[in-house]
């Protein structure tokens, strides 16, 4: 089977796989986005690179301590207000360190992008997500009979793997 992809940003986003991923609960730090303040202040940027870089360790009950889940859920009142979610998949929600929250991530169907960079993750930037955003929702879905199912995606991140020119990003959208 071909592999379809297009290049972007130093990189490469393969087109996605299709999957059902049944429901998972996340813990971390969240922080409430408004997306065209966001592009001046990147306010996404630095909380995803805090718990990547900084804080993971301080989660104690992850499941995997080396992958990290950033949920986003839009706000349904404003639709240009979001909240983020830097976050590790969670072994039990009874004990939650001061200043994490738990969210839960439900079961669906996904259609899986994997964005691959080749450059050091920790030169990821707001501009070169949207760009894969972008991609995404207004040149692939618009060729596709899929729908948007819900008013989340989240994206994971092994750090494990990652390296000085090489990480992968993989891009969930619950589809219809």
């Amino acid at each position: 089977m071909p592999i379809h992809y297009t290049s972007v940003s130093n990189g490469v986003l393969i087109h996605p796989v299709f999957i059902y991923k049944p429901q998972i609960n996340v813990i971390g730090k969240k922080t409430y986005i408004d997306v065209r303040r966001n592009r001046w202040d990147l306010t996404e940027d630095e909380k995803r690179k805090e718990l990547l870089f900084n804080n993971i360790n301080e989660v104690y009950q992850c499941l995997k301590q080396e992958v990290f889940i950033g949920l986003t859920r839009w706000d349904a009142n404003k639709a240009d207000c979001k909240n983020y979610l830097s976050a590790s998949e969670a072994v039990s929600s009874e004990v939650i360190p001061r200043g994490y929250w738990v969210d839960t991530i439900p079961a669906s169907n996904y259609a899986v992008f994997k964005y691959i960079g080749l450059f050091h993750i920790k030169q990821l930037n707001q501009s070169q997500l949207e760009e894969l955003w972008e991609f995404i929702l207004f040149v692939w879905m618009s060729k596709t009979n899929f729908h948007i199912a819900d008013s989340y995606h989240f994206e994971i991140i092994d750090m494990g793997e990652v390296k000085d020119d090489y990480f992968e990003i993989n891009l969930y959208i619950p589809i219809s």
